[in-house]
């Protein structure tokens, strides 16, 4: 017997493993995007329609005991993260510690504001809309043991104002946005993956960083222009990213 022959066997037991084995990679890269789906899809925007304009104006209904309006016009001179999220979203859920633990890390920054924004995920617009909103938003956070305020955007007008600048076709929770201390769009989160909120602290960072190098008259010496990831700075004025909602929010 030639030893062609003699290497047959081993050729025909070789291939009879190689289709159970493309099978078991693919099933393994499906799976990795199906977990990758539900803990939430992350898209951040550094560029784009609706960078550098400005956010507002607007006033947010208060959901928590205590809490009054929050108007854009209080906000100004700050630099304010926005974020939109809900007590029904499995991604928003997920990123709440890491935001929460964020928040923790810039409490010794005055100039620094979280607004939490809860939805129920449709318009919020009618009384028992709000109401369950707010119970459940409640519930949420005795259940994490977090006391800040939380308010709503009654029928969906700021999640549709921010629909309008991106130029897109629905809205997705969880979605934080980042202004600057003139009331500009800075960066843009739209779902979470962890290590975003790390992103989000390096930009808000910069940012603070601008204005108080503003306030010491030093900003003119720093180039380039700001965003996210960048760490740099204009030295002009500085310019006006789960779960999918379609665009009537």
């Amino acid at each position: 017997m030639s030893p062609a022959a003699d290497d047959e066997p081993s050729v025909v037991q070789a291939r009879s493993w190689l289709g159970p084995l493309l099978v078991l990679l693919l099933a393994a890269t499906v799976i990795f995007y199906v977990q990758r789906w539900q803990r939430g899809q992350s898209r951040s925007e550094r560029s784009g329609p609706a960078i550098g304009t400005r956010f507002g104006p607007f006033e947010l209904e208060p959901l928590t005991d205590g809490t009054p309006p929050c108007k854009s016009d209080e906000l100004r001179g700050s630099v304010v993260l926005v974020n939109f999220w809900g007590p029904w979203c499995h991604p928003c859920r997920e990123e709440f510690p890491y935001l929460r633990a964020m928040a923790d890390r810039l409490s010794g920054e005055q100039r620094f504001r979280l607004v939490s924004v809860a939805s129920a995920g449709a318009a919020d617009d009618g009384t028992d809309e709000i109401e369950r909103l707010k119970l459940d938003t409640r519930r949420y956070l005795e259940s994490r043991k977090a006391n800040f305020p939380v308010y709503c955007d009654r029928a969906g007008q700021l999640r549709l104002q921010l629909i309008e600048k991106r130029r897109v076709n629905g809205f997705s929770f969880p979605t934080t946005v980042i202004i600057d201390s003139t009331g500009a769009i800075r960066g843009i989160w739209e779902g979470f993956l962890a290590g975003d909120e790390l992103k989000m602290e390096e930009l808000i960072r910069q940012l603070l960083k601008v204005d108080a190098d503003v306030a010491a008259g030093t900003a003119g010496d720093m180039p380039g222009n700001v965003g996210p990831g960048t760490g740099r700075l204009s030295r002009s004025r500085p310019q006006r990213r789960s779960s999918e909602l379609p665009a009537h929010v």
